[in-house]
C-alpha cells in the first residue's frame, strides 16, 4: 500500500482531494484484481469514463455487467477482494445486497489516510447487473501507482455506455449521469437507435421523455465531484438537440 505522501503526490496529479484520490486508488486495486479473475466482468460507467478514456470527474464506484449467475457473481467480488489482503488492507464489509439480476457490495478500508480514527476510513462501493454486454473491447489501464502495474480489462465502448447513461436518466436523479451524456455528446459519441431500441426490449423498459433530475439537484450532485461543469440549461439545449429529437421517433 502507498503511503500518505506517495498519496499526495498523486492527488495533485490526478486533481483530486486526498480522499476522493485515496477512494480512485483502491477502486484500481478492484480493478486490477478483478482483470487476473474474470473476463467476464465488463467495466462501464462513470469510473471506466475516468479511468479509461480519462475524463475529468470523479466517480465514487466501481459498476460492471457480467452476464453470469448471481452467485458467480457475488463469489468472484469477494475473490477481488483479496488482493486487500495480499496488500496489507484492513477491511470490512458494511452492506451487500444480492437480487435477481444484481450485487452490491459496499466495503470500508483503512488507507494511507487512516489515522486510527472511523472517521479517516474509506469506503468502496462495488455494483454488478446480470446483462449481456453488446459492444466491448479490451482497454488499457496505464500504471499510476507504484504498486499497481498497467493492465487490460474489457470495458463497455463508450456508444454504449451513452445508451445505459440515457436510460438512467429517465429513471434516477443524478446529475452525474446527465453531465456524462453531455461530454460524449461533445465528444461526437453518435446515439444508437438500435442499441437503444434492444435494450429497452430487454429490459421491459418504455421511455418517458422525462428528466429525472431537476436543476438543483444536478448543482447539488455534480459539484462534489468535479470543479468546473457545464449548467444545466446547456445540458438540456444539447440533449434535446442531439438526443430527444431522435428517440421520439421510436
Amino acid at each position: 500500500m502507498i503511503d500518505r505522501f506517495e498519496l499526495e503526490k498523486i492527488r495533485k496529479q490526478r486533481g483530486l482531494s486526498l480522499y476522493q484520490a485515496e477512494k480512485e486508488y483502491f477502486l484500481t486495486i478492484f480493478l486490477f484484481s478483478i482483470s487476473k479473475i474474470s473476463d467476464r466482468f465488463i467495466f462501464k460507467g462513470g469510473s471506466c469514463l475516468r479511468l479509461i478514456h480519462g475524463y475529468v470527474r470523479f466517480s465514487e464506484d466501481l459498476d460492471f455487467n457480467a452476464y453470469l449467475s448471481v452467485k458467480d457473481i457475488e463469489k468472484i467480488v469477494r475473490k477481488g477482494f483479496s488482493a486487500f489482503t495480499e496488500l496489507g488492507i484492513e477491511y470490512e464489509v458494511i452492506n451487500e445486497e444480492l437480487f435477481e439480476s444484481s450485487f452490491t457490495m459496499k466495503i470500508r478500508f483503512k488507507g494511507p489516510l487512516y489515522v486510527g480514527r472511523r472517521d479517516s476510513t474509506n469506503t468502496v462501493r462495488i455494483d454488478v447487473g446480470k446483462r449481456k454486454t453488446k459492444l466491448t473491447k479490451l482497454s488499457q489501464l496505464q500504471k499510476m501507482y507504484p504498486d499497481i502495474p498497467a493492465f487490460f480489462i474489457k470495458s463497455m465502448d463508450k456508444k454504449e455506455i451513452l445508451v445505459e447513461k440515457l436510460l438512467a436518466i429517465f429513471s434516477r436523479s443524478k446529475g452525474r449521469d446527465l453531465y456524462d451524456i453531455y461530454y460524449l455528446l461533445e465528444e461526437g459519441i453518435e446515439l444508437d437507435l438500435a442499441l437503444l431500441k434492444k435494450k429497452l426490449a430487454e429490459q421491459k423498459l418504455k421511455l418517458d421523455f422525462k428528466i429525472k433530475c431537476s436543476r438543483m439537484k444536478y448543482e447539488d450532485d455534480i459539484k462534489k465531484l468535479v470543479i468546473q461543469y457545464p449548467s444545466y440549461d446547456e445540458i438540456l439545449s444539447k440533449f434535446n438537440k442531439d438526443i430527444l429529437s431522435k428517440i421520439k421517433r421510436l
